[in-house]
């Protein structure tokens, strides 16, 4: 890993469906002890219809290449104990070294 490690990660990926058909997460752990950079990026603000404004938060996770890691999977941070959602993956391109890959990531509990 090139970036400098912040934390260590536990990656859960999975659906299940509830009692009721809806569809929810499991946390099926697919690594943990995951060396991890994971910087906060911005929050941004949304009035709800309720007038009540929604703060968004966004960060950027830094982990090394060829970890098993997806869109949507769920990351929990060791450290902070957050939990964040994986909502793009973009491997940096270079023909010499393998990159870190570059993970956008939305706060969610």
């Amino acid at each position: 890993m090139y970036s400098r490690a912040t934390t260590k990660i536990t990656i859960y990926r999975g659906e299940s469906e509830d009692e009721w058909g809806d569809t929810i997460d499991n946390d099926t752990v697919v690594a943990t002890g995951v060396l991890a950079s994971i910087l906060e990026q911005k929050i941004w603000a949304s009035p709800e219809v309720s007038t009540q404004p929604h703060n968004y938060r966004y960060a950027r996770l830094r982990v090394k290449k060829g970890t098993d890691i997806r869109t949507n999977d769920r990351v929990k941070d060791e450290r902070l104990n957050q939990t964040w959602l994986i909502t793009n993956i973009s491997p940096y391109q270079n023909p010499v070294v393998g990159q870190d890959l570059r993970i956008d990531l939305m706060f969610v509990g």
